[in-house]
């Protein structure tokens, strides 16, 4: 008994709706698994070669070029207009609110005043 059939008797009986399904796959499988030869896979790889050799225009040249996965910012990434609203919404609301705690503290320094 293999592995899937003990499954099997664990779990309820499949319908079979399920398990015309499920042969239809295997037999769907199987033919991929028939597709994929030594001579596919060769031809493949030429058409992979050819698509390159026919795109080689419209490379960059990278001899020149340093290229690494994390460049510590040197190139960072121009900041979207969205985000640079947000900080200068930002900015605004904490300078107000230096201003109102620069006026309390004014004003908590003073002599109380008389207003008769």
């Amino acid at each position: 008994m293999s592995a899937d059939e003990n499954l099997l008797e664990i779990f309820a009986e499949e319908s079979e709706k399920t398990k015309k399904l499920r042969k239809k796959l295997v037999k769907h499988l199987a033919l991929i698994d028939e597709r994929v030869t030594q001579q596919a896979l060769d031809r493949k790889v030429n058409e992979i070669h050819r698509w390159i050799s026919r795109h080689a225009l419209h490379r960059i040249p990278l001899k020149n070029k340093d290229i690494s996965l994390f460049d510590e910012n040197q190139n960072a990434a121009k900041v979207s207009q969205k985000i640079s609203n947000f900080v200068l919404r930002l900015n605004e609301q904490f300078k107000d609110l230096q201003i109102t705690k620069i006026e309390d503290s004014t004003l908590s320094d003073k002599e109380p005043v008389d207003t008769f």
